[in-house]
């Protein structure tokens, strides 16, 4: 490895650190996210942006604002949420 290259990947890595969420910026991403998923329906609907995009992963899908919803009640949804890993 050149002495160049070395210098470019510290600072690609030093730019990755400086870009990532602090660990209480992360811990308070993951409680929201938590409670979006675990508060209900028609909780998760009200904290949801008007025009949110969401990808389902079963059965598979991509949709945006009131789709998302109808799609939900029309197929039905999970009946529970675990979050087993961050």
């Amino acid at each position: 490895m050149t002495g160049s290259g070395h210098a470019a990947e510290k600072s690609a890595h030093a730019e990755q650190k400086a870009t990532m969420p602090s660990q209480r910026d992360q811990d308070v991403l993951w409680d929201l996210e938590e409670r979006f998923w675990s508060s209900g329906a028609e909780s998760a609907k009200t904290t949801t942006a008007k025009d949110a995009v969401m990808i389902l992963p079963y059965p598979p899908g991509i949709f945006q604002g009131d789709q998302i919803w109808n799609f939900t009640r029309e197929k039905g949804g999970w009946r529970t949420v675990a979050m087993t890993e961050r």
